[in-house]
């Protein structure tokens, strides 16, 4: 299968209520990353229905998948999240804080939730 027909079959599975990363794990990933390389153009990287642009939402999906059970993890183990900013909604970029060792001090901040979990890990929670 060549670009076309992958980003075809990929729209299809969409239009079917599927979403990117579902669709996504329809393929063999070898040969659709063969026909990516080889159909990809520079105006492709730009362009919203492109084979690129929805194996990029796909690999996003996959990661936000991924940052969340992470993030319940954190939360299961009682860290606190806080978003940086409003426009921040990504559960990676989330700052975290570690339940507090001392009375009346707040727990130390983690700038993400990949940095967070692996302290959490590391404390052996």
């Amino acid at each position: 299968m060549n670009a076309d027909t992958y980003r075809d079959a990929f729209q299809i599975m969409l239009k079917q209520g599927k979403t990117p990363y579902e669709a996504l794990q329809q393929f063999d990933r070898d040969r659709l990353n063969y026909a990516l390389r080889q159909g990809i153009r520079e105006e492709d990287v730009r362009e919203a229905g492109s084979l690129f642009s929805l194996c990029v939402a796909a690999a996003i999906e996959e990661q936000d998948e991924k940052d969340m059970e992470q993030a319940i993890a954190l939360w299961l183990a009682g860290w606190t999240s806080e978003t940086p900013s409003p426009t921040q909604e990504r559960v990676m970029s989330w700052y975290w804080r570690r339940p507090s060792r001392r009375k009346g001090k707040p727990g130390r901040l983690f700038l993400s939730t990949n940095q967070a979990f692996n302290a959490m890990m590391k404390e052996g929670q």
